[in-house]
């Protein structure tokens, strides 16, 4: 069994690479995620971060890497995001979901 298959690799991921057409990059799943700083392991180890294009393109947080994604990797720099099997979502801290009720009080 190869990393990448202990890390999770499947044909769903495996699919999304060949129509990358990028055979510089490695694959590596992010293991941990601090202020823009990625631990990654699969093909690559160790630490990682964004590229500038990446971080250009991207305007979301929702777009950026986050734990258990996988990303092509080359030197320590991650150049994408494979699309995610499923995904959990919640509200920003800041914002509110539900009316305020004392909102009708002024």
């Amino acid at each position: 069994m190869s990393s990448r298959e202990r890390l999770g690799w499947n044909p769903f991921f495996a699919a999304q690479v060949a129509t990358l057409g990028r055979t510089d990059l490695g694959f590596a799943r992010v293991i941990e995620e601090q202020r823009g700083l990625y631990q990654v392991a699969g093909d690559a180890e160790g630490a990682a971060e964004v590229s500038g294009r990446f971080r250009h393109d991207h305007a979301t947080a929702a777009d950026f890497p986050a734990v258990g994604d996988w990303v092509g990797v080359r030197d320590g720099i991650i150049h994408c995001r494979l699309e995610r099997r499923s995904g959990v979502s919640r509200a920003a801290a800041d914002s509110c979901l539900l009316p305020d009720p004392w909102a009708k009080l002024s």
